[in-house]
């Protein structure tokens, strides 16, 4: 529950690491992915609580952040032909 890794909502690659910059403050933390999610309606990335204190959040919960994939590397098998 510690470590620094988020959910990331309905991805259909293997996304290993993204950098998530917070809006409001500039604050960032490099992330690696570890599951799907979020479970929350309106959001596509949840925070660990260790990445979410690298940035800040555990002061507000919540706030708008911009995700950059730094590390993609390779596709899910598609299960059809292209």
């Amino acid at each position: 529950m510690n470590e620094v890794l988020p959910r990331l909502i309905k991805s259909p690659y293997k996304i290993t690491k993204l950098k998530v910059v917070r809006d409001d403050t500039g604050a960032s933390v490099v992330v690696r992915v570890n599951d799907r999610g979020p479970y929350v309606d309106g959001r596509i990335l949840d925070l660990s609580v260790a990445a979410g204190k690298d940035i800040g959040l555990d002061k507000v919960g919540h706030a708008k952040v911009t995700a950059t994939v730094i590390v993609l590397p390779r596709l899910i098998k598609s299960p059809y032909k292209i």
